[in-house]
Formats: C-alpha cells, structure tokens, sequence
C-alpha cells in the first residue's frame, strides 16, 4: 500500500513511528476505473462480519484459526458506467485516485489539495463504495459529512445524487428525517448537532485555557465541558451505524477548539462514539470502529495535530511547502484603482462582457451599490449587448433565495454572481472565467481568503483569470498574499472603458529601482545591477528594459529601469532575491 501511495518509494521507519504517514503528488498513480473495478483487493471486513467467516474447527482444538482475507474490488462496476456514461468522466482526478486507497481501507485521512481539485469525490467514492461494497445496512446514516454553510451542504448532496441516486442523503436543518431511511446526513455542526443530540444553542460558558501538561485528547474527563454529561442522543437521528466522519473546508468548519463551533463538534463526537461504540480505551485508535477524512485548501497545522485522529493517519499534502497554492492554469491580473471608483470600475467591467461568466468578490456595502448600478436600465449604447443578469449571495437574503441564485448561475440563467467570502469556500460555480476582486482581504487570514476567492474560476483543469482592483493602501496586502500564496501577479495596462492607450502612444510602462551591494560576489565575481540584470532574464526579456540611469552618479549599486507594465511580473518573479521595488510614477 506504501508503495502504491507513494510513487514506489518506501517511507522511513521515522515517518511510520510518529503516526502520520505525510505523502506527496504521485505522478505514477493509475487515474483508471479499470484497475478500481477489475483489481481484487484484500481488506479486513469488520469484527462482527469477520467473525462469522471463522471455519469449524475440532473440539478441543485451542490453537490459532486462520482466517483469510477477503478480497473485493475497490469500485463497482454500477459506479464507474455512471461517472463515464452520464458524467462523462474518463477517469479519476490526481487528487482522487492519490488518496482512494487510504481512505476505502478505513485510514483516518487529512487531504490537503488545491481548489477545484475535486475534493468531494476525492472522499465519497470510496466512502460509499466500501460501504456498498463490504458493509451491512443498519438502521441511521453510516457517514455524516460535516460543511461550514447550508449552501455547500446543498451543492454536495447535488453531486452525490448524481451518481447514488438509490442512496438517501438528507440535510440537517433542511429535511424532515421522521421515519425515513437515511444513508449519508450532510450539515453544518449546528444543524448536525441539533438532529443527533436537539441542541439548538452553541455551547455556552467561558473558554478554558489548556492546562499545561494536559492531554488535548477526546478522552479527556467529562468534566472538562458542561454538556460532556449529554451522552444520549435526543435529536431524533440514529447515530449507532455511523462508520465515517467527515469534515469539508475543515479549517472553518471544525474551527478550533476552544471556539463555540469546536467545543461543540468536540461534544457531538463524544456522542457519536459513544452511540457507535468506539469510546472506549481499546478503540480509541483503532480507525476500523469509524474513521475521519478530513479536506480543505488551506490545512493549518492544527488540523494536523486534532487529537480525534487516529495513531496511524495519512497526510496528502499535494500542496506542498513553498509551491504555488493556486492552480497553474489560472493568471492573476491587478489594476489600480480609487477606493471610490471601485463599484463603477466593476460595473464597467461586467458591462463590457469581455470577461465571460464573471463572480465578484467585495464587501457587502460594495456588492449592494454594485447590484443596484447592474440592475439600473442600460444606456441605448449598450441595448444591443446580451443583458446582464446578476444574482447574489449576500447576508440580506435568506437561505431559499440563496440556494435559488446558485441554480441560477449554475444553470446559466445568470451570467454573474455577486459574493462575500462566506461563499469564497466549497462552491463549486459552472463555468467561471473570471473572478473579480473589489476589494482585498483585509485581516490576518487575508492569504487563505485570496486562495478561496481565486479557486471559484481554474477550476479541474479548466482555464481562467482573476482581476485584483487595487488602491495604494493594498501594497502592504497584496506583497503579503504573494509571499505567502506564491502566485505572480501580473499588472493590466488597461481595462475596457478605462485608460485605454491612444492609437500611437507608447505602451505603458512601469519603473523599478534595483539595488546590488558591492560587496555581493557570484563565483568569485562581483555583481553589478546591470550583470544582475542580464543574468536573470532571458535576451527576449532583457531586450524590454528601458531607460537604465544610475540616480546617484556616485555609486553604481543602484540603477533605475523601466519595463513595460503587462511583462512587469517578470521582474518581481525573476528578482525575488535581490533588493527590487517599483517605483511610482
């Protein structure tokens, strides 16, 4: 199994003492439905169905029973017709096929993959084909699968029903669930919390901080929280057959421990383990009694560490350290713009219809002025462009309104979505071409924000764009996510409507500042800016530098250059390591 996880590569007896198995993109792996289906696996079936394969055996006879492993495909047969024929699949995504095995095996599983990399499929398939496949129906649902809104609760179950259409999948604090047979419950912890256990507030109480030397550990004593005593379910949903737990977009869904939303999923999960009967000190690390998937894009290291894993628990981290966390495929543009001209600079934007299907980030003030500037009758100007029909997800509409303006869009009946950042996580739009950003991320999550935002386009391959508009004060922001997020910003000269350059002019340009201590020696040769310079672009690139000067005729550890402002990235991504800074006009 190692092996076929890892690209052939065996791990270290280092990684397998510690409990966390940290594996890596696979180039190598098979994306096939063919191997799933036709590859008889071995796999220990559960302890009450194993026990009833045991062979007689002799009276008297004390001596140990072999019992052999049974073997089962890992897809069946149903499932791959269904993903080919009607979802036109032509086979598994990198990110699906890298973590199936480890979860179909019942691994308590972290998934680490970039936006639009289908995460959801990525843990379903083989949650529900080992449950099709090796597991009895009881009574209740055997996964619960934890969101962070309504709204990809809804969009999940759309997916699901897709392919299990004989599977019945409700959402909590939606669906009815009196005297219905339910498979998969789908939810936010509040919503979840309240059909298993009918706790309709947070829980309440000041935060307790962790004491020094204590275990951070779900088998800490039930005195460390007020309801910890709840241990019988009264919500109405059967939790004893729960095989699987997991938990979307985990980083905002669980939230951290001492939060309202942590302490609260901490509790639920006591619940469900007592209830399923794996909270008890020889179960609590053994992943077959039920075990947790936990996905998300961003994946801080608090998640890692959750004390609910079990000991042996495999980390795809297919975004690695110091890549890129956007896909490849997407271009990333900034403008500079007004604060105040913000909402009419998108207005034009999407007025222009040069974008494609659009969804526009911003604040709430800024989409509210924006949706009434779309809606507002058009000039006769623009009478013979296609209309501009705009849905948003903003906090004044309720939950069926905002359902309704996601089958909109995704249906095509609209052609932009206006959004906050609660729907910058999870959702899956059709076809975006372009994310608009009105407005930076502003707090200290702002990184992780930017990734969501910009993952709702690019998406499974597909190409795409995002457009930043910019003021002065996003400087300090914009270098931040940059850093953090490694993606190379690139700088539009021009947006339609806006300072478009005249027939003739010159193309604009952008100037830089480069500075190269003296001291600075590369293979025993001292650097100038100039070497530095010719060094680090190519001849077509360096062919586009301009107006190179020393500012200070006394020293030549400085010089000043212009390049043209759509090519200007190259520079920012080519010099990252030496001290260059553009300079304004």
């Amino acid at each position: 199994m190692y092996n076929w996880e890892a690209g052939g590569k065996k791990h270290s007896k280092k990684a397998k003492k510690t409990g966390t198995v940290v594996l890596h993109t696979d180039e190598k792996v098979d994306l096939t439905f063919e191997r799933l289906c036709k590859e008889q696996h071995p796999i220990e079936s559960l302890n009450e169905e194993r026990e009833a394969e045991k062979p007689s055996v002799p009276i008297g006879f004390d001596g140990p029973v072999k019992v052999a492993p049974k073997r089962v495909p890992l897809m069946t047969e149903a499932t791959a017709q269904v993903l080919q024929q009607k979802l036109g699949f032509i086979g598994l995504l990198p990110s699906q096929a890298q973590c199936y095995r480890g979860i179909f095996k019942g691994r308590d599983v972290i998934l680490h993959s970039r936006t639009g990399s289908g995460k959801t499929l990525a843990y379903a398939l083989p949650i529900i084909e080992r449950h099709l496949i090796l597991e009895t129906p009881r009574a209740g649902p055997f996964a619960l699968i934890f969101v962070f809104s309504d709204e990809l609760a809804f969009q999940t179950r759309s997916v699901l029903q897709k392919i299990y259409k004989k599977l019945s999948i409700g959402i909590a604090g939606m669906d009815s669930f009196a005297g219905k047979k339910l498979d998969i419950l789908i939810g936010t912890v509040a919503s979840i919390d309240e059909a298993v256990r009918g706790k309709k507030a947070p829980v309440s109480g000041p935060k307790r901080p962790r004491e020094e030397g204590a275990e951070d550990s779900d088998a800490a004593s039930d005195s460390d929280d007020d309801d910890d005593n709840e241990d019988v379910a009264t919500g109405g949903v059967n939790v004893s057959a729960v095989r699987v737990i997991v938990v979307d977009e985990v980083d905002t869904t669980l939230g951290p421990r001492f939060s309202n939303s942590g302490r609260r999923m901490r509790n639920l999960l006591k619940t469900i383990r007592r209830a399923n009967g794996s909270l008890s000190e020889s179960l609590m690390t053994d992943f077959r009694a039920h075990h947790y998937v936990l996905c998300g894009a961003t994946i801080p290291n608090w998640v890692i560490k959750a004390s609910f894993l079990g000991e042996k628990k495999f980390y795809y981290q297919l975004v690695t350290v110091g890549t890129e966390k956007l896909p490849p495929q997407l271009e990333v543009y900034t403008t500079a713009c007004k604060s105040s001209e913000r909402v009419e600079r998108a207005a034009t934007i999407l007025r222009g219809q040069s974008y494609g299907r659009v969804v526009a980030f911003g604040t709430v003030k800024e989409l509210g002025s924006l949706e009434e500037v779309l809606k507002a009758p058009s000039s006769s100007k623009d009478s013979k462009k296609k209309p501009i029909v705009v849905r948003s997800l903003l906090p004044r509409h309720d939950e069926a309104d905002r359902i309704a303006a996601m089958e909109d869009f995704n249906s095509k009946a609209s052609n932009v979505m206006l959004c906050t950042d609660i729907a910058a996580r999870g959702l899956d739009f059709t076809d975006v071409d372009t994310v608009l950003m009105l407005s930076l991320p502003a707090h200290n999550m702002a990184a992780e924000v930017f990734v969501h935002r910009s993952g709702r386009t690019a998406r499974v391959g597909k190409p795409g764009r995002c457009i930043v508009l910019t003021a002065d004060n996003d400087a300090i922001v914009l270098e931040a996510v940059a850093k953090v997020t490694h993606v190379t910003f690139k700088k539009l000269a021009a947006l339609e409507g806006f300072a478009a350059p005249k027939a003739g002019s010159a193309a604009p340009s952008v100037k830089f500042q480069l500075k190269v201590k003296s001291a600075f020696k590369k293979n025993g040769a001292t650097m100038t800016p100039e070497k530095v310079l010719q060094e680090s672009l190519t001849e077509e690139e360096h062919a586009l530098v301009q107006d190179v000067k020393h500012p200070d005729s006394t020293s030549t550890e400085v010089i000043q250059f212009t390049y043209p402002m759509e090519s200007s990235h190259v520079i920012t991504s080519k010099l990252w390591k030496y001290d260059v800074r553009e300079l304004k006009a």
